[in-house]
Parts: structure tokens; C-alpha cells; sequence
């Protein structure tokens, strides 16, 4: 005797068909949370990276200045401070009217290590420049175009997020001042000189940075980024 098969009732068929539809969207939701969240975890990873890469870089610049300060509290004047060591390669802070005892990056001075000259796409990385002013924080009995002694850490605008990460933890905002007068550039190294040659913080050279001794800036003539901090100010 052969079985006949139940016929589906209309509502039992469109039960299933709601159920299937659930189903879907219940699936969508849960990639749709997923990639969000491996999306947040992947921006929150980027910004604790560059929080990490900024204290090193602030911290570094804060160590050249301590340096700094105790050659000059051992006797050396402002042009006598001296970046020279043979173990630059390819930059030359040569300063002849200075002794080893004066020299940052030699034992019988302040002892430091002498930093990476250049990253993998050759751009510098820390400089020091002894003929830019930044406005707003010379001393009270100075004259206008009095430069300022600076190092500067320099690196690619594809690293935005780590300027925007120095900004903000220095109080600046997490915005990134922009350079368009090429001043950076066109300034040379610091041999003991002091020859000014271009002002930051004002007109249209990062006049944001004014009055601040430290800050992170873009340059609008190359795609670069710089990291700046005042060793002294005069």
C-alpha cells in the first residue's frame, strides 16, 4: 500500500521561507559586527603603535636636550656645542671652534649615541639646525631673528597618524600645521653658527607652532613630515 505524501500547508511554507530570511539577516549582522570590530581593533592597534613610536621620539629629543644643557653647565657656550662624530657617514656637523668635551656624540662629552642618518627611502631622520627661529619663544632680551638651537626628526607624510599622535599628546590638537616656504630645507646643519635663515610659526610656516617648543608639522614643498624640539632657546 503506498504512502501519500502530506501536502505542505500555505502557512507552513511561508514559515519556512521567514525563517530562511532571519537566518540571512541574523548572518549579515554578525559579519557586518565582526568586520567592525576587527576594523576598530586594527585602528586601536595603529594608534597605541604610534603612541609608542611618539614617547620614543619625544624622549629622545628631551635626552639631546639634557645633553645640552650639561655641556653648557661644564663650560661650553652656545657655539660651542657640537653634533660632530665620525660616525656620521653621509652628514657632516663639523665645528672647528669646539673641543671634544663640548661634543654630544663623544665619550668625553655628553656621551651619546649618534642616531640613524637616514630611513629606507634615504630621508634624513635626526637633524640639528642652529638657524631657524620659531616665534614666540626667544628670550625676553634677544633681538628679532634671533635663530634658536633645534633638533628635528624627519620622516614620510604616509606616517600622518604619528604627527597627529605627537600633536595630540604635546596639547597641540590633532591637527598637523603645514609649511609651505621651504625654510626647513633650505636650512643647514648647526656647526656652531647661528646665520638665521627662515622663521617657523608665523605667515604661512606653521603659524600654528607659534610659541611652542615642540611639535610635529607637515612640509607642503616635499611629502615630508617634521618632528621639531627647541634645545635652547635664544
Amino acid at each position: 500500500m503506498k504512502c501519500a505524501l502530506t501536502p505542505q500547508k500555505p502557512n507552513e511554507s511561508g514559515n519556512a521561507v521567514w525563517f530562511v530570511l532571519i537566518a540571512i539577516v541574523l548572518m549579515a549582522t554578525l559579519t557586518i559586527a565582526i568586520t567592525r570590530s576587527s576594523d576598530n581593533t586594527e585602528q586601536s592597534g595603529r594608534t597605541e603603535q604610534y603612541r609608542i613610536q611618539a614617547s620614543q621620539i619625544m624622549r629622545t629629543a628631551k635626552n639631546y636636550e639634557q645633553a645640552v644643557d650639561r655641556l653648557r653647565m661644564n663650560g661650553c657656550s652656545e657655539n660651542e656645542i657640537s653634533f660632530e662624530s665620525p660616525d656620521w657617514i653621509l652628514t657632516s656637523y663639523t665645528n672647528p671652534g669646539t673641543s671634544d668635551g663640548c661634543k654630544i656624540f663623544d665619550p668625553a662629552g655628553a656621551g651619546l649615541s649618534v642616531p640613524n642618518e637616514r630611513d629606507s627611502s634615504q630621508t634624513p631622520i635626526w637633524t640639528f639646525k642652529g638657524s631657524l627661529e620659531i616665534q614666540g619663544i626667544e628670550t625676553t632680551n634677544n633681538n628679532a631673528f634671533s635663530t634658536d638651537l633645534l633638533t628635528m626628526y624627519i620622516f614620510p607624510d604616509s606616517e600622518m597618524g604619528l604627527c597627529m599622535e605627537i600633536n595630540k599628546i604635546l596639547g597641540l590638537g590633532s591637527t598637523v600645521p603645514v609649511d609651505d616656504t621651504g625654510t626647513v630645507i633650505a636650512a643647514p646643519n648647526f656647526t656652531g653658527g647661528f646665520a638665521y635663515t627662515g622663521t617657523l610659526g608665523t605667515g604661512t610656516a606653521a603659524p600654528e607652532i607659534a610659541g611652542k617648543k615642540s611639535g610635529c608639522f607637515q612640509l607642503d614643498i616635499v611629502p615630508l613630515l617634521v618632528f621639531y624640539h627647541v634645545l635652547i632657546a635664544r
